[in-house]
Protein backbone atom coordinates (compact mmCIF):
# COMPACT_ATOMS: atom_id res chain seq x y z
CA UNK A 1 0.00 0.00 0.00
CA UNK A 2 1.10 3.56 -0.66
CA UNK A 3 2.94 4.78 2.48
CA UNK A 4 1.52 8.32 2.27
CA UNK A 5 -2.01 6.98 1.84
CA UNK A 6 -1.45 4.58 4.72
CA UNK A 7 -0.24 7.45 6.93
CA UNK A 8 -3.22 9.64 6.01
CA UNK A 9 -5.68 6.81 6.62
CA UNK A 10 -4.06 6.10 9.97
CA UNK A 11 -4.21 9.75 11.05
CA UNK A 12 -7.43 10.94 9.43
CA UNK A 13 -9.47 7.78 8.86
CA UNK A 14 -11.23 6.62 11.99
CA UNK A 15 -13.66 3.72 11.46
CA UNK A 16 -16.69 6.02 11.74
CA UNK A 17 -15.44 8.23 8.89
CA UNK A 18 -14.56 5.23 6.69
CA UNK A 19 -18.00 3.72 7.24
CA UNK A 20 -19.60 7.08 6.44
CA UNK A 21 -17.56 7.29 3.25
CA UNK A 22 -19.18 4.09 2.04
CA UNK A 23 -22.59 4.70 3.59
CA UNK A 24 -23.32 8.19 2.19
CA UNK A 25 -23.08 7.22 -1.52
CA UNK A 26 -25.04 4.03 -0.79
CA UNK A 27 -27.81 6.09 0.81
CA UNK A 28 -27.81 8.52 -2.12
CA UNK A 29 -28.17 5.65 -4.60
CA UNK A 30 -30.90 4.07 -2.45
CA UNK A 31 -32.78 7.37 -2.36
CA UNK A 32 -32.51 7.73 -6.15
CA UNK A 33 -33.75 4.17 -6.59
CA UNK A 34 -36.68 4.72 -4.23
CA UNK A 35 -37.70 7.99 -5.89
CA UNK A 36 -37.14 6.89 -9.50
CA UNK A 37 -38.52 3.32 -9.39
CA UNK A 38 -37.10 2.57 -12.84
CA UNK A 39 -38.93 5.30 -14.75
CA UNK A 40 -35.71 6.90 -15.92
CA UNK A 41 -33.10 4.22 -16.69
CA UNK A 42 -30.06 6.52 -16.52
CA UNK A 43 -30.84 8.23 -13.19
CA UNK A 44 -28.31 6.13 -11.26
CA UNK A 45 -25.66 6.70 -13.94
CA UNK A 46 -26.16 10.47 -13.85
CA UNK A 47 -26.06 10.58 -10.05
CA UNK A 48 -22.98 8.36 -10.02
CA UNK A 49 -21.23 10.64 -12.50
CA UNK A 50 -22.16 13.68 -10.42
CA UNK A 51 -20.81 12.03 -7.25
CA UNK A 52 -17.59 11.10 -9.05
CA UNK A 53 -17.09 14.61 -10.42
CA UNK A 54 -17.81 16.11 -7.03
CA UNK A 55 -15.51 13.76 -5.13
CA UNK A 56 -12.64 13.06 -7.52
CA UNK A 57 -12.41 16.24 -9.53
CA UNK A 58 -13.48 18.94 -7.07
CA UNK A 59 -13.22 17.79 -3.43
CA UNK A 60 -10.05 15.60 -3.51
CA UNK A 61 -7.74 18.19 -5.14
CA UNK A 62 -9.05 20.84 -2.74
CA UNK A 63 -8.29 18.63 0.25
CA UNK A 64 -4.85 17.68 -1.14
CA UNK A 65 -4.01 21.36 -1.63
CA UNK A 66 -5.05 22.15 1.91
CA UNK A 67 -3.02 19.23 3.29
CA UNK A 68 0.12 20.36 1.48
CA UNK A 69 -0.46 23.94 2.63
CA UNK A 70 -0.78 22.72 6.22
CA UNK A 71 2.49 20.84 5.89
CA UNK A 72 4.25 23.90 4.48
CA UNK A 73 3.00 25.97 7.42
CA UNK A 74 4.02 23.24 9.89
CA UNK A 75 7.44 23.04 8.19
CA UNK A 76 7.16 19.29 7.51
CA UNK A 77 6.80 19.51 3.73
CA UNK A 78 10.57 19.66 3.11
CA UNK A 79 11.06 16.43 5.06
CA UNK A 80 8.39 14.71 2.98
CA UNK A 81 9.93 15.91 -0.27
CA UNK A 82 13.30 14.54 0.85
CA UNK A 83 11.83 11.13 1.75
CA UNK A 84 12.35 8.01 -0.34
CA UNK A 85 8.80 8.19 -1.72
CA UNK A 86 8.44 8.70 -5.44
CA UNK A 87 6.67 11.94 -6.44
CA UNK A 88 3.63 10.09 -7.82
CA UNK A 89 3.39 7.99 -4.66
CA UNK A 90 3.32 11.15 -2.57
CA UNK A 91 0.83 12.80 -4.96
CA UNK A 92 -1.61 9.87 -4.93
CA UNK A 93 -1.31 9.58 -1.17
CA UNK A 94 -2.25 13.24 -0.82
CA UNK A 95 -5.08 13.08 -3.37
CA UNK A 96 -6.71 9.96 -1.98
CA UNK A 97 -6.08 10.18 1.73
CA UNK A 98 -5.52 13.80 2.66
CA UNK A 99 -7.78 15.65 4.98
CA UNK A 100 -6.51 18.93 6.43
CA UNK A 101 -6.18 19.35 10.13
CA UNK A 102 -7.94 21.86 12.37
CA UNK A 103 -5.29 24.56 11.84
CA UNK A 104 -5.86 24.65 8.09
CA UNK A 105 -6.78 27.87 6.37
CA UNK A 106 -9.65 27.65 3.92
CA UNK A 107 -9.91 29.71 0.77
Amino acid sequence: MNPELQRNLWLEGPPRRLIGTALVPALVFLLIWLVDRGRYPYAVVIVGAALFIGAALIWAPREARAAVTDEVYARTWDFQRLSALAPWTLTWGKLVGARPGPGCWRA
